[in-house]
């Protein structure tokens, strides 16, 4: 119903969004450029995952975001203006915005959300093939 509908249009928005701060993932697979999402797309293909809880301690949100190899290093190179909250906040919508470019994958938990390889998270979805993936 009308959860679905919003929770499109906002996936849609951080797509769109996502190409006017980083590079156009598509652009770089067709010009077979190196991707700068590749070091980020291996790690979660290694099996690591990431979860992001609603209620999350600063510390482990930090320590979480910051495990994942050259993810500060993506945000720092194409926001490199931004405060470290800033900082913070941007590296995990690079996790959001690869997710909607089908270069990771994300599931919805309980309460928060699981970043993971793209082919786990189709395999490992209990609702494969509905709307929620991605």
């Amino acid at each position: 119903g009308a959860a679905l509908v919003a929770r499109n249009l906002i996936n849609l928005a951080i797509r769109k969004h996502f190409l006017n701060l980083f590079p156009d993932p598509t652009k770089l697979k067709k010009k077979k450029e190196l991707s700068p999402y590749q070091s980020i797309i291996s790690w979660f293909g290694d099996g690591n995952s990431l979860d992001l809880m609603l209620i999350e301690n600063k510390n482990t949100y930090l320590k979480q975001l910051e495990s994942i190899p050259n993810l500060a290093e993506l945000v720092e190179i194409y926001q490199p203006k931004l405060n470290k909250n800033e900082k913070l906040l941007m590296m995990e919508f690079v996790l959001f915005g690869m997710a909607e470019h089908s270069l990771i994958g994300k599931n919805t938990l309980e309460r928060g959300l699981r970043f993971k390889d793209m082919l786990d998270s189709m395999f490992s979805n209990s609702n494969f093939g509905e709307e929620n993936m991605n």
